[in-house]
């Protein structure tokens, strides 16, 4: 009784025939197969052997969904531009606002150094007049109240510019702060009327 192997059969009852002149692999002898499989058994089949899968073009009407016309891209374009120039405008207002906000800043603090000025000069002239009423000071009585008046009268006199200087340095940074605040005010309603 004698086997013998059966050809596979397409489909249509067409025998196969089996792929004629595989080529062998060299296999690296550490390479762990079982002993029990020769080294000369191992065949890679043909490529003609492996089915291939048919392909379809993946190009279908969804896809011309994603492709950009000339008047999509002219709409972006110029909406783009749009932007630029509103972001040109906006960078020109806020430059101007921090101009501004400077210039108030600075006028400021000239106020408040030129009050400053003018308190030490007078402080200067009245220890000076002060020390003149010292010298001629008849008595240690009318010493002391010489004394005493002038340290009144400074005392008195600082409070006093101190309260003007800081009048003058408050009064500055709330109008230099204004401008600034206008422009973000203006940034965000714009903000929010974009969306």
């Amino acid at each position: 009784m004698t086997t013998s192997k059966k050809r596979p059969v397409t489909s249509d009852g067409r025998q196969i025939d089996p792929p004629s002149a595989a080529p062998s692999v060299t296999v690296n002898e550490a390479s762990p197969l079982p002993p029990e499989v020769p080294r000369e058994m191992i065949l890679i089949p043909p490529t003609n052997a492996i089915p291939q899968l048919e392909t379809k073009s993946m190009t279908t009407k969804s896809d011309s969904k994603f492709t950009p016309t000339s008047e999509v891209f002219k709409a972006s374009f110029e909406k783009l531009q749009a932007n630029l120039g509103d972001l040109a405008t906006h960078g020109k207002a806020n430059l101007e606002a921090l101009s501004t906000s400077t210039k108030i800043a600075s006028e400021g603090l000239k106020k408040a150094s030129e009050l400053s000025v003018a308190y030490l000069q007078s402080s200067a002239a009245l220890a000076t007049q002060t020390t003149k009423n010292l010298s001629s000071a008849k008595s240690l009585q009318e010493a002391v109240e010489i004394q005493a008046d002038y340290a009144k009268t400074a005392i008195s006199t600082y409070f006093t510019e101190f309260t003007k200087v800081s009048d003058v340095i408050l009064g500055a940074v709330k109008e230099s702060v204004k401008p600034i605040s206008e422009r973000t005010s203006a940034w965000i309603s714009s903000v929010q009327s974009a969306h």
